[in-house]
C-alpha cells in the first residue's frame, strides 16, 4: 500500500510572476489524482511541521531565522514578495508553508518505519492469533512506501542559502531525521530532477553514510541559468569520508529519453545497490517532462514511471522497500 502526503498550507507559498513552481502544480498533481481514480487507491495521513531544531540538522539556524523573518516583512511589501534568492521568493505564507513541507518528509518516513516495527512486534507475537495481530496492526498505519505532494520543494536550497524556488532541503531534512531518530543508518538519496540538485549535494558531499545521486541537464546548457555555480560534473564525487558517496550525471540537451533512462538504471542497479542502503528517498522532480520549458530532457510519463518502477525493485532488494518520494 502506498501512502500520500500532502497539504493545503503548502499552496501559501508564492514565487515572483512567471516562475514555474507556482501553487498550480499541486493543485494538477490533486486534480489528476482525484479524477483518474488513484487518490482512492491510495492511503493518507496529515503533515505536520518541521521543529527549529529539525530544520537545524540541514540548515544553519540564521538562515531558517532569515526566512520566518522574510514571509513576516512580505505581508508589508506592495508586492507581497521578498526576494531571498536571484529567482527565491518569500511571501507571508512561505515560512509556514516550507516548515509543514518538510515536516511532510519526515511524516512520510515515520511512517514507513512504523512498517519494521509492525513486523518486529508480529515477530516477538508469534504465538498470538491472526485478529489478534490484525486488531494490534489496526490503528498503526503501517506502509513500505510514499509519496509526498508538498511545495516549496528543496533539492537546491543549501545550508544556508536558498535557490531556484527552493527554501528548505526537504529531502536531505527526512534523510537526517532517518538517520538521527528513525535509526537508519544508510540513506540514498535519488534525484532525477532537470536541475542539478546541488543543496543536497553540498549538505552530504562529506557524508560517508548518505548516497546522492543526481541525473540532470548539464548546467552550463540549461536554459535557464541556476541561483548559484555548484558543480555539476560527473569528477564531483564527495569528499573527505564522504569520497565515493556523490555520483553526478549530467546529461546534454536533446539526450534520448532512452538513453537517460538507461543511464540512471544502470546506476542503480550498480553504485546505488553497492552502496546497500538502509532507506531509499527519492528528489522527484518531473521537470525533465517532455514540454516542461526549464529543461530539454523530453522524458515521458512512461519514463518516470520506468524510473520509479527501478527504484520499487532496488528498496525491496536492499531494504525492505522502504522508499520515500519527495
Amino acid at each position: 500500500m502506498t501512502l500520500l502526503i500532502s497539504d493545503a498550507l503548502c499552496l501559501e507559498h508564492h514565487n515572483f510572476p512567471g516562475h514555474p513552481e507556482q501553487p498550480a502544480r499541486l493543485q494538477a498533481i490533486d486534480r489528476h489524482l482525484k479524477a483518474s481514480g488513484l487518490w482512492e487507491l491510495l492511503e493518507h495521513l496529515p503533515a505536520r511541521d518541521a521543529s527549529v531544531d529539525e530544520l537545524a540538522r540541514c540548515h544553519s539556524r540564521y538562515y531558517i531565522r532569515t526566512i520566518e523573518q522574510a514571509s513576516k516583512h512580505a505581508a508589508r511589501t506592495r508586492t507581497g514578495l521578498v526576494r531571498v534568492a536571484r529567482c527565491s521568493a518569500c511571501a507571508p505564507g512561505t515560512y509556514r508553508a516550507a516548515v509543514r513541507a518538510a515536516g511532510a518528509a519526515m511524516a512520510a518516513c515515520e511512517a514507513v518505519a512504523r512498517h519494521d516495527m509492525r513486523k518486529a512486534r508480529e515477530a516477538r507475537n508469534a504465538n498470538a492469533t491472526e485478529t489478534e495481530n490484525a486488531n494490534a496492526n489496526e490503528h498503526e498505519n503501517a506502509f513500505t512506501n510514499a509519496f509526498v505532494a508538498v511545495r516549496p520543494p528543496g533539492h537546491r536550497a543549501g545550508p544556508a542559502a536558498a535557490a531556484d524556488g527552493c527554501i528548505f532541503n526537504n529531502v536531505a531534512v527526512a534523510a537526517r531525521h532517518c538517520q538521527e531518530v528513525l535509526g537508519f543508518k544508510r540513506i540514498a538519496i535519488l534525484d532525477w530532477d532537470v536541475h542539478h540538485g546541488s543543496g543536497t549535494q553540498e549538505i552530504f558531499y562529506a557524508e560517508p553514510n548518505v548516497f546522492f545521486l543526481s541525473a540532470h541537464q548539464r548546467l552550463d546548457d540549461a536554459d535557464d541559468a541556476p541561483d548559484d555555480a555548484i558543480a555539476d560534473s560527473a569528477d564531483q564525487t564527495g569528499q573527505g569520508a564522504g569520497q565515493g558517496t556523490t555520483l553526478n550525471i549530467p546529461f546534454s540537451p536533446g539526450t534520448s529519453s532512452g538513453q537517460v533512462v538507461a543511464d540512471i538504471c544502470r546506476a542503480l542497479d550498480e553504485s546505488v545497490r553497492a552502496f546497500d542502503p538502509d532507506f531509499i528517498l527519492i528528489s522527484a522532480g518531473f521537470d525533465a517532462c517532455k514540454g516542461d520549458p526549464t529543461g530539454t530532457l523530453k522524458l515521458e510519463p512512461d519514463d518516470f514511471a520506468a524510473l520509479s518502477t527501478a527504484a520499487r525493485k532496488l528498496a525491496a532488494e536492499c531494504c525492505e522497500g522502504r522508499l520515500v518520494s519527495v
